[in-house]
């Protein structure tokens, strides 16, 4: 017997016998795991003369396997426990475990790198170098590496690490790799396999047989049930869009007006035509997989329109969305005089009205209203109510609110006798003035009746005197009626109750039912107690205790009906629409209301999207898909009688029909690995520990499933001390996850998406796309071109024929280049200096030239060794000719420059336009142009013309 030995550091020279053998090892055992740091277990007698030197980080010299790579393994000591009266228990890791302890100090990015690429990274990353730590690796594939220091807990983090099921790859080398690895003190090595195909077959079931390998077998699913389930609302847009409702206008430049087609998707063909500014309900709309991946919406008839040619942006059109919500009706603060109120009003106005006729009377102030009578010119009449349009149009209401409503512009309140006024509340102080004044008295003597028979009883006699009384202006009217001298005591205070603006526009206040006095030196608001009325909140108070909004037909503030919601109303509301940048709420089938005034602080309010639950509507019942027959069986199912079925919800892939579910669950299970039995095979010294090692392959019979499978060694159990395996366990063979649902995802949306290649498609693919389009798609195309490029309208527009011409001629020179290299030579691509270590890459071309790639950019070279094409890495580009889509730069410098749209500069509110169509440079208040005939001249609103014969005469004096 061997005995382990004990050092002090890893780096101590293991040919001598370091701090001594350990003699005091009662048992020993060596566990190594598949792609797992190998742990040494050991008892030892604590009354070994070695037993105090053993330690925490001190080394362990032994054998783990029978391999000569397996000899002389060294083990750090992790922990000693134990019974400290009779003996210790010893954990150790392998010292390749020393990596578990380190991490890297920088990000890790390399693309396509061997496995050598990655351990050579990672070695140089190290926070603590490891003297002596080296790598090998006999597999070729190549990965992308993606390691971020900050997410990264320890260095065997991502060295080790199997793949898992999902549509990923794990990012781990051994997951990247696809390897196993090997241990050999600080050598690492990760292979294509490490262990041998012994060719030994144990056969499943007989004097192997186990009630944990039976279970294993029992619990292999050997058929699925699949299923998807979708909402019919989300149906695929090949099948007709969503339920749209809204209305829009055409808006279209051209003749014969804008294009409908019978289909927004591919192949569509034209099915009439529609005539600009026409606006037209719109019944469904299509955004994903349409035709230039625009927004198409259903105008009736079967007739699509392109988003480019329709609007929604113009007074009349709108767009509706169900909610369900509940309002109260009230006036905001900044608008007491807004658009779209009523509000109470009293006063006294005169028609003027110049023209033939007399002045119309409305049902309403708003739009859609009618007429109902007329009023002459110069007949006066109280006002009730006044409201101001969408338009910013004042009228009044001169009795009854549904029929006697009149443009404001006709009735005036600047004639002798007009007024208007408000109920108001305040508190003014007499001044007056001193007057003489004459009075009746009494005298004290009284005439008696005349005539025996009189019934009348007799009076006392009154006298004239003069007396000298405070006294103030006043008038029955605001402005109007009798004049008058009220007395008032100097000083005394008076409850005002309304106030009002005459024709002169001065201010009046009532303190009586037939007294109003003017605000003038007679009164004041500054003595003690007094105050002054605020003219802006009462009309705010009035606005919000009086207000009243219309109800209209439509979500447009155009057709009005003769009803209309108070302040305080609370109502229900089932829908939510824009028009022109304004908010409107369906309170009732076709009856929508200006959503401004409404507010939802209420305890009983439900703002839109917040709804509490109760009386909800019926919901449209989701669809499940499954497969005509069921289930989907395994080819490994054997002659099971039964069949052991997984659930499967495949829902996640948006699947709609059969033949799609059928080809997802076929995805699955090779993914899934369904119907491969779990191998989980243990094995004692007894019966094949001494055939085999970690690694190797075994054959594995499976009688019931008429199968045969290689298993491979995944655990091993060694007795250093004996030099030999106790136990041995067959598992599985290391699974190559194809990770085919995540390529089923990306299958599946290029085949359900004719057009997703266009949504992320490059700019040339783009162009080649347009020059197959006809009619207005291809018009639609470049004008979104045209918007993505950040073009001037006028360019895809005035001379879209320009830049369609352009287009062709930019796919034409991209179809040569293309061709000249998908041509190719024959010529064999070079590693300089070798595979092993590439530094750069060379390939000679068709004409002699040679392109070389490497980290500094990619380059061909004429026959001359002269550069012809270049890409540095330092962000230069360099070719003999060059065709873009789009230039953005700071600085452009050439000889010719040629165009067929405008070319354009701006600075500091300065800007000059060149064109085709002439030359002009202005500065906002002066302006020089030319057409190539004339020469205009512009300064404010003054603009003159001039011919070059004209500047001719001026500078020379004769005529040209």
């Amino acid at each position: 017997m061997k005995y382990p030995r004990l050092y002090n550091r890893a780096s101590d020279d293991t040919s001598t016998m370091g701090l001594g053998p350990m003699k005091g090892v009662i048992n020993a055992q060596v566990q190594r795991d598949k792609n797992k740091i190998p742990v040494l277990t050991m008892t030892y007698d604590k009354d070994d003369e070695l037993a105090p030197q053993i330690k925490e980080g001190r080394i362990i010299v032994t054998t783990m396997g029978p391999r000569n790579d397996e000899k002389e393994q060294k083990f750090r000591i992790t922990e000693i426990g134990g019974d400290e009266l009779q003996s210790l228990s010893i954990t150790a890791n392998h010292i390749a475990g020393d990596l578990a302890y380190n991490v890297i100090t920088k990000d890790i990015s390399i693309a396509n790198a061997s496995a050598g690429q990655a351990f050579e990274a990672i070695k140089e990353a190290l926070a603590d170098p490891v003297p002596g730590l080296s790598f090998y690796s006999d597999i070729l594939k190549v990965a992308n590496l993606g390691w971020e220091f900050k997410s990264v807990e320890s260095v065997t983090s991502i060295l080790l690490g199997e793949d898992q099921e999902g549509d990923t790859v794990a990012n781990t080398m051994e997951a990247m790799y696809q390897g196993e690895w090997l241990f050999d003190n600080y050598n690492l090595s990760l292979v294509q396999h490490g262990g041998d195909d012994t060719g030994l077959v144990v056969k499943y079931g007989r004097r192997l047989k186990s009630l944990t390998q039976d279970t294993n077998i029992d619990n292999t699913y050997n058929a699925i049930f699949p299923y998807s389930t979708y909402s019919p609302n989300t149906v695929a847009a090949e099948e007709g869009g969503e339920d749209f409702d809204g209305q829009g206008v055409v808006q279209y430049v051209g003749s014969g007006g804008a294009e409908t087609y019978n289909s927004p998707y591919k192949g569509h063909t034209v099915n009439g035509h529609v005539k600009n500014g026409t606006f037209y309900h719109v019944e469904k709309v299509a955004k994903d997989n349409t035709v230039n991946d625009d927004t198409w919406y259903l105008i009736g008839n079967g007739q699509w329109i392109d988003e480019h040619f329709f609007s929604f942006d113009k007074t009349g059109a709108y767009i509706v969305n169900k909610v369900k919500a509940q309002g109260t009706v009230y006036v905001p603060d900044d608008s007491t005089e807004g658009q779209g109120l009523i509000v109470d009003y009293a006063g006294v106005g005169t028609i003027a009205y110049a023209g033939k006729g007399q002045v119309a009377l409305w049902t309403s102030p708003f739009s859609g209203h009618t007429i109902t009578g007329y009023r002459k010119n110069g007949s006066r009449w109280k006002i009730f109510a006044k409201a101001v349009d969408y338009n910013g149009k004042t009228w009044y209401c001169l009795g009854n609110r549904r029929t006697q409503w009149i443009d404001g512009q006709y009735l005036k309140l600047d004639k002798v006798t007009d007024y208007s006024q408000y109920g108001t509340h305040g508190i003014l102080s007499v001044n007056g003035t001193k007057e003489k004044v004459k009075i009746q008295v009494p005298t004290g003597k009284y005439t008696k009746p005349r005539g025996k028979n009189s019934v009348r009883k007799p009076r006392y006699k009154k006298k004239t005197i003069t007396v000298v009384k405070n006294m103030v202006n006043a008038m029955t009217g605001p402005g109007t009626g009798k004049s008058f001298k009220w007395s008032a005591n100097k000083g005394s205070r008076w409850l005002i109750t309304n106030i009002a603006t005459d024709y002169q526009g001065k201010t009046w206040y009532q303190i009586s039912t037939h007294i109003w006095v003017e605000e003038s030196d007679a009164i004041n608001f500054t003595s003690s107690g007094t105050v002054k009325p605020d003219y802006e909140e009462e009309q705010k108070r009035i606005a919000k205790t009086t207000g009243k909004i219309p109800v209209y037909r439509s979500p447009n503030g155009t057709r009005v009906y003769d009803q209309w919601l108070n302040v305080g109303d609370q109502v229900p509301i089932t829908a939510q629409a824009e028009s022109h940048g304004k908010t409107w709420y369906e309170i009732g089938e076709g009856k929508w209301v200006d959503a401004s005034y409404f507010t939802f602080e209420n305890n009983t309010d439900v703002p839109p999207g917040e709804d509490d639950g109760t009386d909800n509507e019926v919901q449209v019942q989701d669809v499940t898909v499954t497969l005509p027959n069921l289930v989907l069986t395994s080819p490994f199912m054997g002659d099971d009688e039964r069949l052991r079925i997984k659930t499967v919800d495949l829902s996640s892939y948006n699947i709609q029909d059969p033949d799609k579910l059928q080809e997802v669950a076929e995805a699955y299970m090779k993914e899934y690995r369904i119907g491969y039995p779990n191998v989980s095979l243990t094995f004692n010294y007894q019966q094949i520990c001494d055939e085999v090692d970690l690694y190797d392959l075994v054959l594995v019979q499976y009688d019931q499933l008429n199968l045969q499978q290689k298993a491979e060694v995944n655990s091993v159990l060694w007795d250093p001390l004996k030099e030999e395996f106790t136990q041995i366990t067959i598992g599985d063979l290391p699974v190559s996850y194809e990770h085919v649902l995540g390529q089923y995802v990306q299958q599946t949306v290029e085949k359900n998406t004719h057009g997703l290649e266009r949504k992320n498609q490059h700019l040339f693919g783009e162009m080649r796309r347009i020059v197959q389009l006809q009619g207005d798609d291809q018009k639609a195309a470049l004008e979104k071109l045209g918007q993505k490029l950040d073009m001037t309208k006028d360019s895809y527009t005035r001379d879209r024929q320009n830049m369609l011409e352009q287009v062709e001629k930019i796919d034409g020179d991209v179809k040569d280049i293309q061709s000249w290299i998908d041509g190719g030579s024959n010529n064999v691509i070079q590693a300089y200096p070798n595979w092993r270590s590439p530094t750069e890459l060379r390939a000679q071309t068709n004409d002699g030239g040679l392109m070389k790639f490497n980290s500094n950019g990619l380059e061909f070279l004429g026959r001359d060794n002269v550069l012809r094409t270049a890409i540095s890495s330092d962000g230069r580009i360099a070719g003999e000719y060059v065709d873009f889509g789009r230039v953005d730069a700071l600085s452009i410098k050439g000889v010719d420059i040629e165009g067929t749209g405008n070319i354009y500069c701006h600075s500091s509110g300065q800007s000059a336009v060149m064109s085709d169509a002439g030359f002009s440079a202005t500065n906002g208040a002066y302006t020089i142009a030319t057409n190539g005939y004339d020469i205009r001249l512009s300064a404010g609103s003054s603009t003159h013309w001039f011919t070059w014969n004209d500047l001719y005469r001026v500078f020379t004096g004769k005529k040209a």
